[in-house]
Formats: C-alpha cells, structure tokens, sequence
C-alpha cells in the first residue's frame, strides 16, 4: 500500500536558506567525510579524497575506538557515530549547508535494527538489517528511533512515474479524508499480519467492519477522482483486506492503466497477501512488468529542504528530510585494496564533466536477479539514447570484449570481470542485484560490490541482508538516465530506489561524469592577496555547456557566508574572520533542473591588524611517518598555540614562541594540511590563524623480502607458544582461540607466522581482543604505530616476497584474540596464508 503517514521528525538541526533551494550536492562544501581515526586505511583514503575534491578542513569529522567494522547496533550506532555526527555539524555551524554525509574505510558496513523493532511484526521481506548509508540517508527515522526507515517506499526524493495530471481537483476535506483513510487502512493491514499468525475471531470480526468503513470513504473519493492512479492502488489495497478480491483486482489495474508506477510492488505488499495466486492477479503482475512509463526529471538534492510523497521538494517542515550517504571504501573483509580503493576514487574525480562516449549495457537473463529490474530495461535505454548516451540491452550476464562500459546493470550472483575482457571507463556505475553483493565479511557468499569497484567502477552498491529480489530495495534502470542529466552518483542512486535501507552504496558521491560546467571568474580576488576592512566581490560565471548561473554563494574556509543573485556582489566585512590565510570560495549555482555547481576557490591573506605570525616546518614536502615533525612558530602576545590538522588539534604550545613536535602517524598517510592558530587575551583579534603548511606522509623504507632457515620447511598453521611450553600449530586466529590452546590469565604467549606479500606495498595487520598485546614485530622490527581503545591498526611497508609476523602478550581470565591481514581486504589469519617453520 501507498500509505499517507506520519513522519517522525527527530532532533530538527537543520535552519533553511529559501535561497538554497538553486543549490545541489554537487559541491564539496557541503560534503562531510567521516574517519576512523584509529585506522591507517580510513585516514590515508580521506586524506587522498580531501584533497582530491577539495574538501574543507570543517568539513571533517573524526570518530575513534570503532567496536567493529562489520555489523553494529542500531543504538551504538546512534550514540557513537551518528549522533555525534549531528552534533558537531551544529556547533561548527555547518548543519543548514551539509548535503551528504560520507564516510571513509573502516566504519561498520551493516547496522542491526532489532533494538529499534522490538516485538513489531514484520514482513520476512523487512529483514531487520540496513546498510551505514541507507540509514544515514534515512536520518530522521534514526535519530527518531522509528521502523519507518524500512518502509520500502521511504524515500519521497526518489524519481517516480511522471504521471498524468489528474482533472479533477481535491478540496482540503477530501485530502484529509483520504490521509485519514490510508493511515488507518495502514493500521489495518498490520492488524491483518498479526492475526494470520495468532486467530482472533472477536478481533477479526472488529478489524473486517473497519476496513468495510475505510472501503465507503475511499470509493466514494474514488467516483469523484477516478484517475487518482495512488487513489485506486490504495483502494485495491483495502478491498483486498476485506474480502472483495475481484473488485481488489479491478481497482489495482485501474492505478495500472493511470500510470501508477509502484503497483509493480503489488508482489510484495502485505495488504494484497490474500490475492496471491488469483489468475486475475498473476495476470497483473506480468502485465506491470511491460508497461513502459516516462520518470520524473532528475532533480538536484538539498538537505535543507524536505521532500512530499510525489518528489516535489518542500520547506523544511512539510515533509520527510534526507542526507545523501555513500562509503568512500571498503577495504576488511571481501573489501579491496588500499591502492585499489584510491586509484578508484581518483578515476572517479578525474570523470568529473568530461562527458564520456561510452555506452550503458543493460544485460537480460533468466536469472531473478535480472528480471526483477528486465521491465525497465528498454526505455531506460530509450532515454539515455534520447541524452546522447550510447545504450544497448542484450542478453547475457557481463558484456563481453566491451572497451567502453560507462554503466552496466546485471543480475548474477556470482560473476568474474576480468574474465569478460571489459573494461569500465572512469565515472561509471555498475552494479548488480544479488542477495550477498553488500555483506562484506570475509565468510560470505556470491560475488561482493567490490568486484566492479576493483575493476574501475566509481560506484557500485548491494544489499547488506538477503533483499528478496524487492525491486523497491534495489536502484532502478533509470539510475542511468538520471546520471546521464548531470546528477552526481549520489544523487542518481538516490532518485532510482523508494526503499534504500538495506543498500549499501560503496563509491564517490560527488562524481558527475555529465555534469555541465559553469565557469566562475571575480575581478576582486588575486591569489595569496590581503583583503582588510569591507570588500566588494562581484561573482561572473560563463559556461561552454549553455546554462547560466542563477545564484552566487561565498564560503570562507568553507563555511558558507554569503549567497547573492546573479548580477549581485557579495559585500564582504573581513573584520568578522580572524587576521590570517583563509580559502575564499565562491560557488556559481545555475538554473538547470539539477542546479549544475561551478567553483572557484582563492587562497587570501586577510589582514585588519599589524599582527604577525610567523610559521615554518623545515624538511621538505613529503615526511616519512617514523618520523617526528617540528614546526616553529613565534606569535608574540599569544597564551596558546594549536597545531590543527582538519579542525582537530594534534598539538599545543603554552605561550607565544617555540617549537611544537608531531608524530606523523596521527595525520595518516597522503596529503595533509596543518593549519595553526594563536589565542590571544586582552585588546585586539582572540584568533590569529597562521600560513597553513602542506605535507605528505609516506611510509617509511620497505623491509626486505626474508628467507627461511636453510634446511627448514613451513607447515599450513600459525605457531602458538604459551610460557615456557612446546610451541604448537594453529589454524585460525579468531574468537577464543587462545583460550581453547590453553593460554590462562597471565600467561605470556608468542604467536609466530610467515607470510608472502605478492608486490612492493603497505599492508595492514588489525588486532583486537581481550588479550594483552605486548609487541608486534615483522621482520624482527617491532611496529609501535598508536593505538586505539579496542582495534589497533598496524600498518607495514613491506617488499613483494616472504616476511615473518611475530605477536607477543599476556592472557587474561578469558583470553580472546582476532587477527586480520590485508590487503587487498583484510581477513583473519590462518594457515592458507600463514605458516609455521617445521623441521
């Protein structure tokens, strides 16, 4: 059923900008990128993609002692990501301007939502698991505490059948009638579950004069609006409920034949369970699957502004509000390789506008996984065509010696692409509907998403619990098209699913390979410049592509401060931002149907004082992590000096000179940028902010391929010894296993294993445990990278060849240990991969 429901608000953090409705995700500003602060791979990947788009340092949220990174409760989730999230986007002032919310490596990929269901009775198609990005997308739902989130038509900002329009008009009393009618048919049809899997006779009795009450007003409101395509679905619904099958049927092919896209999901609808296997049902269910239907146009997305049930986006309190959410990587797990994940994402920004020639494969086969999603097939191909994007359905399960794939859209469980002789051209979106593609633990089954993200895909997506084959839960053949009109992935994803709380959607959100360009000059600005006092600012904005820019907005340092019309000038007090280098930003937003963004950002130096600040970091450019860093600063009147890097303070000086010393390991790997500031007390500016200082963090040397002791072999175990005892072999390093060896509380325990890395790499062992560890060494090194509360992330530079892992530590009263090794993915130790030296 199409229900009319009530939306649980949540924690409103949001304030609106009327202005902001010409605006869209397409911009870094109002991008936030969410880190595993513990985690050498979620800080390296973020660190690349910062810099890559260009992402402002307060724009970056820092989360440390991550429990897991695989599957979470639903409230530790609330409690130690999301809400926290929220609530540093509000006292940073950022809330009104943030689109979407992105999150590195390392974060937990499947949330449990039994807490927030409790003894509710669900469909066994509503299994109690959504994905880290559907929920975030879904925020109000989270935050609320509410199952609405897994109501499978949820999602208002996604594109539907752009429908006729009806002839006849609705009074205000009609409409509330109808809103009342389909909510309490709603109850209605939960009441009806609940009493298949326990008999009432006297609730049943009661339930069946209720529903014969809704059927009244709703046809009634049907003889006055017959073409009321969601009317006449909702109608079928409750006829359905009581009793009237045939007259159920009737009014379902009435919403059919007035364009009503989502009675598709008749299949799947609860309220229809007692028409199933009616002839006259079948029969509608394989005539939905050829009616062909012209989408609502792309749209671009505002998180500040809410969405109605038919797509039209509304003030912030009308309807339901989202935040676009995808994962920059996996990389544990089924996941890939560090490397592979940033030659991915770099792909992705370098797609960014340059308007591809590839060709979009719809592949047609008997599978489920494809027919589920067959209906779409041709006139999805249609419209890209009608966009200039080459598109070809065929049947198969990969397109074969294809050299130009843009975008495919499959339906197997298991698939090799490398073995198709394919290749993915820079920006494409691939994905597949199979039950497994997003359970990303090492232990599952059928091939994961990451197959195409490996392969070159800037996006692909699966589900992250079994989805049964729900065509709600998965991204339509539109997703294209909508691509195709200049969306970014993100945007594309979410306008082609009604139901994304299960989706996991792995990829750069901000990618938009047929995005129209808008070229923003200013007269006003010179890089490194001063700017002091009042400054006027007049915004111009060309365009190759033909469109015209609409509104101007200007970001300091990325928080947005100003917005004018085109043809206005932004008048810009510099007194009300600390003396220092800052990031002008301005931001050209066109009058397009999804607001195409151009950009243009100028570092100045705004000076209203005679103060100085001097800064400086001998030692070049790029720094080894093993490394300690010293930079010196001399900011005479300061009581304070931070170091910062993306907002975060990684170090302090007490006074107004000297020398601040930084382990480079707490930055990541990549490209980082440190920013200082100086706190001042008595007359004159409180914040002097220093010349930022642009580094690069690399790993250290290589360690050197070994070889094993002459005349020594290796056996299929990890070696386990315990004190002073025989050392023993091991197959797996998982759960309890040392307790089950015979490791009691206090014992010292060593664990030893040889291993072959198969290039020249950062590899990255992950330990986590009741178990005390003492020491890790590899290659008789000792590894002293920092720790976190719960997983300590080790990062090695190893070259391609042998090396050998040592591990060292005391028992406890129940001694637990997990080991994992990676890349690409990292899984749990064990004998395939680990050896123990023998005679």
């Amino acid at each position: 059923m199409k229900r009319a429901r009530a939306w649980a608000r949540g924690v409103v953090l949001f304030a609106v900008l009327i202005a902001a409705l010409d605006r869209t995700i397409a911009g870094p500003e109002n991008t936030v990128i969410v880190v595993n602060a513990d985690s050498w791979a979620s800080t390296y990947i973020a660190n690349d993609y910062i810099q890559a788009r260009g992402i402002p340092p307060w724009n970056v949220i820092y989360i440390s002692d991550m429990p897991t990174f695989e599957s979470l409760p639903i409230e530790e989730f609330r409690q130690k990501i999301f809400l926290p999230i929220l609530q540093t986007l509000d006292s940073r002032g950022l809330a009104a301007q943030t689109d979407a919310i992105l999150y590195s490596a390392d974060f937990p990929t499947m949330i449990d939502l039994s807490g927030d269901i409790g003894q509710e009775k669900l469909s066994p198609a509503l299994t109690p698991y959504g994905s880290i990005n559907g929920l975030t997308f879904l925020y109000q739902a989270v935050v609320a505490k509410s199952i609405a989130a897994l109501d499978l038509g949820s999602n208002y900002y996604a594109r539907r059948a752009a429908l006729p329009p009806e002839t006849s008009k609705w009074s205000v009393e009609e409409r509330e009638a109808y809103t009342r009618a389909t909510t309490q048919t709603q109850e209605g049809g939960k009441q009806a579950v609940a009493l298949r899997a326990k008999p009432d006779p006297a609730a049943s009795a009661a339930l069946q004069e209720k529903i014969e009450g809704l059927i009244v007003t709703l046809e009634k409101l049907q003889a006055k609006h017959p073409e009321a395509a969601e009317l006449n679905y909702n109608l079928g619904c409750a006829l359905a409920l009581g009793g009237r099958f045939g007259d159920a049927v009737r009014s379902l092919n009435r919403a059919a034949d007035s364009g009503w896209f989502e009675v598709r999901n008749a299949a799947a609808d609860e309220d229809l369970t007692t028409l199933r296997g009616r002839p006259d049902f079948e029969k509608l269910l394989t005539r939905t699957r050829s009616i062909k239907f012209e989408p609502q146009p792309a749209i671009g997305f505002r998180g500040a502004l809410s969405w109605l049930p038919m797509g039209q986006a509304a003030a912030p309190d009308a309807g339901r509000r989202y935040l676009i959410s995808t994962v920059l990587a996996c990389t544990s797990g089924r996941g890939t390789s560090v490397r592979e994940a940033l030659a991915g994402l770099r792909r992705s920004v370098s797609a960014d506008s340059r308007m591809p020639k590839g060709t979009v494969y719809f592949e047609k086969n008997a599978d489920v996984r494809s027919t589920t999603r067959e209906w779409g097939f041709d006139t999805a191909a249609e419209k890209l065509k009608s966009l200039g994007v080459n598109a070809v359905v065929e049947n198969g399960v990969l397109p074969l010696e294809k050299l130009d794939v843009i975008g495919t859209m499959v339906g197997s469980e298991g698939f090799n692409w490398a073995a198709s002789k394919s290749r993915i051209l820079p920006g494409a979106i691939c994905e597949h509907l199979t039950s497994c593609g997003g359970m990303m633990s090492e232990g599952d089954i059928q091939t994961p998403l990451t197959e195409f993200i490996r392969n070159g895909a800037a996006g692909a997506s699966g589900t992250v619990s079994e989805p049964f084959a729900i065509q709600a839960k998965f991204p339509t053949p539109f997703i294209h098209s909508f691509y195709a009109q200049g969306c970014t992935l993100g945007e594309a994803f979410y306008q082609s699913i009604t139901g994304p709380y299960q989706l996991l959607i792995v990829g750069d959100a901000l990618c938009k390979p047929w995005g129209k360009r808008l070229v923003v000059k200013t007269e006003d600005l010179t890089i490194g410049g001063t700017l002091k006092g009042s400054v006027k600012i007049t915004p111009k904005a060309t365009s190759p592509d033909h469109i015209e820019a609409a509104l101007f907005e200007l970001y300091v340092d990325g928080k947005r401060a100003l917005l004018v019309k085109s043809g206005g000038s932004f008048d810009f007090d510099t007194r009300g931002v600390p003396d220092g280098a800052h990031d002008i930003t301005i931001v050209a937003n066109a009058a397009d149907s999804v607001s195409s963004q151009g950009r243009l950002t100028v570092p100045v130096v705004i000076r209203n004082t005679d103060e100085t600040f001097t800064v400086s970091a001998p030692g070049g450019r790029e720094r080894a992590w093993d490394k300690p860093i010293e930079v010196t600063v001399n900011q005479p009147g300061a009581k304070e000096i931070l170091l910062m890097a993306n907002v975060r303070t990684i170090a302090r000086l007490t006074g107004d000179s000297g020398k601040l010393t930084i382990d480079p390991r707490v930055l990541g790997q990549g490209p980082v940028r440190l920013m200082t500031v100086a706190l001042r007390e008595g007359a004159g500016p409180k914040q002097i902010i220093g010349k930022p200082i642009d580094l690069t963090i690399i790993p250290p040397a290589l360690s050197r391929a070994q070889s094993l002791p002459a005349g020594r072999a290796v056996a299929d175990e990890i070696e386990l010894r315990i004190g002073k005892r025989a050392p023993v072999g091991a197959k797996r390093a998982d759960g309890d296993w040392l307790t089950k060896a015979g490791v009691e509380n206090r014992d010292p325990f060593s664990i030893e294993g040889w291993f072959e890395v198969p290039e020249d790499d950062v590899y990255q062992f992950q330990l986590h445990g009741s178990a005390e560890i003492e020491k890790l060494s590899v290659d008789g090194i000792a590894q002293t990278w920092p720790r976190g509360k719960t997983w300590w992330f080790v990062p090695v530079s190893l070259a391609k060849g042998l090396h050998r892992v040592n591990i060292a530590g005391k028992g406890t009263a129940q001694s637990t240990l997990e080991i994992r090794f990676g890349g690409p993915g990292a899984q749990k130790l064990d004998g395939s991969r680990f050896k123990r030296l023998i005679k």
